[in-house]
């Protein structure tokens, strides 16, 4: 399974760096909604049960971002859900934490209109679900994990350089 989760976690990770590079949020939102669901997949395959259950949840989450529906109340309900979710799950201790910690951040700032924001927010979601990638196996994860904050880096110096 573990073969098998690392596949998928490749394939999925292969849309978490394009949406690294993207700069329209509608396009990153819909990209990252096809590399969550396979994530959920690759999750389950290797028992990173809190990671599988906060990523169910940050799909829907990013359903409603895309609809522009994420509004107050659905930030609260979405961090209130994650968080029942990932203690009633979570069989990592603090490490199974992660995957909560960083949909916090990516819920609270996810409705930011600052492109530059949204980036770094990725920035930090990233290298947190790049401790819980490494601490499950899913190597290729990680190893796309940290190929995405390269390009988040990336595009954020590419924008800054357009401003100046």
């Amino acid at each position: 399974m573990q073969l098998v989760a690392n596949i998928l976690a490749f394939i999925a990770s292969l849309f978490m760096v394009y949406s690294g590079i993207l700069k329209d949020k509608k396009r990153i939102i819909k990209v990252q909604a096809i590399e969550i669901f396979i994530f959920i997949v690759s999750d389950i395959l290797v028992a990173g049960y809190s990671g599988a259950v906060i990523n169910l949840i940050n799909l829907i989450r990013n359903i409603l971002v895309y609809y522009d529906k994420f509004d107050k109340k659905c930030i609260v309900l979405i961090l209130v859900l994650s968080t029942i979710s990932v203690l009633a799950f979570n069989n990592l201790g603090f490490i199974g934490l992660l995957p909560l910690f960083a949909t916090y951040i990516y819920a609270i700032f996810m409705n930011t209109k600052d492109i530059k924001c949204f980036k770094i927010v990725m920035i930090i979601s990233m290298l947190l679900w790049a401790t819980y990638d490494m601490t499950i196996g899913l190597y290729t994860s990680l190893a796309f994990d940290i190929l995405t904050i390269i390009s988040c880096l990336v595009t954020l110096l590419m924008l800054d350089k357009k401003r100046i």
